[in-house]
């Protein structure tokens, strides 16, 4: 059975990355071997319908720093910011692990910028991947490296994770405690992200689904740990139901 005979699933985050990378994840290799732990590999991936998602770089604090403060003895209860260097350093390791596995897929997995690269991709049945961070800490307040970032395909940024970075205060991952805190920065930080996404408008993956399926995506169709969205495609022939797709985060 084909896995066009079920909706489409595309994913709105996984930590695969990070499972890859660590002590016992096998290195972008292991991701093309079927196994029984972890978020996803590709052949189950495949089995399930999976079409692609949002793929996650988010930095560990290191081993020298606590990650988990208890509230008790820490500010908000946040672990400390992370060294700069350090975390773009992680980020563009966990990045390279992600076009390893594009580079080793054999045309099976792709990493895709635009709207219309990643309609190809379900068209095709090539697995998609949106390159997302997990936390602007790799970001300097210049923002050099967003600029160079974007260029090498970064599409999704969250500004700010369980820490605090040069953009936010960071939100403590405590249950039943409010989002909201520290007094904002008075920066209009977002200018140049927002200008990166207004200089072409083919680049705005997620604004384009929005744009191009406005009826039945209902303008959330690229938010990443946020809430499940629909919409239908035309299949190949122009043929509807084949091309359902489920976005799911």
């Amino acid at each position: 059975m084909g896995r066009n005979a079920f909706p489409v699933v595309f994913d709105g985050h996984n930590d695969v990355l990070l499972r890859l990378g660590g002590p016992d994840g096998g290195g972008s290799g292991a991701f093309f071997e079927r196994g029984e732990k972890g978020h996803l590999d590709l052949p189950r991936a495949r089995d399930g319908g999976f079409g692609g998602g949002f793929f996650a770089v988010w930095i560990p604090s290191p081993k020298e720093q606590t990650s988990e403060p208890k509230p008790a003895t820490s500010p908000r209860g946040l672990p400390p910011a992370l060294d700069a260097a350090y975390a773009l350093r992680r980020s563009m390791t966990d990045t390279a692990r992600l076009f390893k596995i594009e580079d080793r897929s054999d045309g099976k997995f792709r990493v895709v910028c635009t709207a219309a690269e990643l309609q190809r991709c379900l068209d095709d049945e090539v697995m998609a991947a949106v390159l997302h961070f997990e936390g602007a800490d790799a970001i300097d307040t210049d923002l050099d490296a967003l600029h160079v970032l974007y260029r090498a395909g970064l599409r999704s940024l969250g500004l700010v994770w369980g820490r605090p970075n040069a953009f936010a205060e960071g939100v403590a991952v405590h249950f039943r405690r409010s989002p909201d805190t520290g007094p904002g920065s008075g920066r209009d930080d977002a200018a140049g992200a927002a200008a990166l996404r207004d200089r072409d408008d083919q680049r705005r993956s997620g604004h384009q689904l929005r744009r191009r399926h406005p009826a039945d995506a209902r303008g959330g169709s690229s938010r990443s740990h946020r809430r499940k969205r629909r919409y239908r495609r035309s299949g190949p022939g122009g043929r509807r139901g084949r091309g359902r797709c489920v976005l799911i985060s």
